[in-house]
């Protein structure tokens, strides 16, 4: 269960600086607006998360391969 909310917060963490990063004068300008016309986007009603899954995937294979490098070194010293 520790590990599902660990993972909850990194995805979550994710989406909330994507959409105010891409989006920053959306949000401060009119957020209410924003959000309205994210199901008649270009892109899909989805693409937030769509996006935010990919950058998920990105950050956890880096996560892994660091964890994974850290181990080499762990049994060769």
């Amino acid at each position: 269960m520790r590990i599902l909310k660990r993972e909850l917060f990194v995805f979550f963490t994710l989406f909330i600086l994507l959409s105010l990063s891409i989006h920053f004068k959306q949000w401060l300008s009119s957020p209410l607006e924003h959000i309205e016309a994210l199901p008649t986007s270009p892109m899909g009603p989805w693409h937030p998360l769509v996006l935010t899954f990919v950058a998920y995937v990105v950050v956890t294979l880096v996560r892994i391969t660091i964890y994974l490098i850290n181990r080499l070194k762990a049994k060769r010293g």
